[in-house]
Parts: C-alpha cells; sequence; structure tokens
C-alpha cells in the first residue's frame, strides 16, 4: 500500500511540473511573438527581405529601420538590412536580412522553454506540410550561460531550406534567442 500511495505521489508530482511548464510555455507571450514575426518574415516569404522592405519600410510605431551603419557593424559587410520592433507584449525583438541572404529573429529576452515550445510547434506545422527533418539538440555552456542549439530543414520550391536557433537560459550580450532561415546545398 506504501508503495502504490508513493507512485500516486510522483505521478500526482510529475504531472504538477508538467503543467507548470507547460503554462509557463503558453504564458510568455515575448515567445509568442517573437517566433510569430520569424514565421511571417522569414519562413513565410523564404527568407526574402521584399515583403519586410514594403511592411516596415524605414519604419513605424512599431518598428524602427537601422542605420546602415547599424547593420554593417551588426554583420560585418556592408548590404543587410535591419529593424528594431517592440512587440505588443514588449518583446524586444530585431528582424534582419544579412548580406549573404540569411533572415533572422533576435529576441532580446523570453522564457527559454517557451521559445523552444513555440519553434517546435512551428517546425511541426512545416512537417505535416512538407517533409521535414530536426536535427538532434546540442548544448554548450558560453561563460555563465548554458546555450541550445537546434536545427530543422525541409524543402522550399525545390530547394533545402534550414532553420536553426540558438536559446539561452541567460541573455548573452543583446540577446537571449537567435532564429536563422536560410537556405542550403
Amino acid at each position: 500500500m506504501h508503495k502504490l500511495r508513493l507512485a500516486f505521489i510522483c505521478i500526482g508530482l510529475a504531472t504538477s511540473f508538467t503543467a507548470i511548464a507547460s503554462e509557463a510555455m503558453a504564458s510568455d507571450a515575448r515567445a509568442k511573438d517573437g517566433v510569430a514575426l520569424f514565421k511571417s518574415f522569414c519562413v513565410a516569404t523564404a527568407g526574402d527581405k521584399a515583403r519586410a522592405l514594403s511592411v516596415l519600410g524605414e519604419g513605424n510605431a512599431l518598428a524602427r529601420r537601422l542605420p546602415e551603419a547599424a547593420t554593417t557593424a551588426l554583420f560585418g559587410k556592408s548590404g543587410g538590412v535591419a529593424w528594431a520592433l517592440s512587440s505588443p507584449s514588449q518583446a524586444q525583438l530585431l528582424l534582419a536580412y544579412n548580406p549573404i541572404g540569411i533572415c533572422e529573429v533576435r529576441i532580446a529576452e523570453a522564457d527559454e522553454a517557451a521559445v523552444i515550445g513555440q519553434f517546435h510547434a512551428l517546425t511541426t506545422s512545416l512537417s505535416t506540410s512538407s517533409s521535414g527533418n530536426s536535427g538532434k539538440p546540442e548544448k554548450r555552456r558560453q561563460g555563465n550561460a548554458n546555450l541550445t542549439y537546434e536545427t530543422f530543414n525541409y524543402e522550399v520550391g525545390g530547394q533545402k531550406a534550414l532553420l536553426a536557433i540558438t536559446t539561452s537560459d541567460q541573455r548573452v550580450g543583446e540577446q537571449q534567442h537567435v532564429i536563422t532561415f536560410s537556405f542550403v546545398s
């Protein structure tokens, strides 16, 4: 009887922790906003900056286009374009297209599990519309931060697209999470 009671207590605790983790994932709207921006401006456009240029242009109330000197410093060469955005959930985001054709979204700060959960939801939706393949998450330590890197590739118009996410358990420099879209051969 004691073992059975202990088993029920363990199951109850596991269920509680799962519910708490799920609630945290759902509750950080900054993660949802960051991945939604990535989906709209990187995935849906196959990484083409034309939509961002037409929608965001030189900037608006929510998005401020970075000066060319800032994007050159960001990418190490000229030819890129980027916007700093503040989402309705107050997420501080950076949408950028670098000179070699990679689209990225940087999230200044959000719950790591929530960002990973939103990324997995995106890759799951892409898997149902085409064949996709997830890479095994890789973990490493950088200073005091624990980083996780994960990839997902799928076909877009006969080309192989690669989504990659690097998340951290804390802010590293100006951001905590970076999501990229690119074509690979």
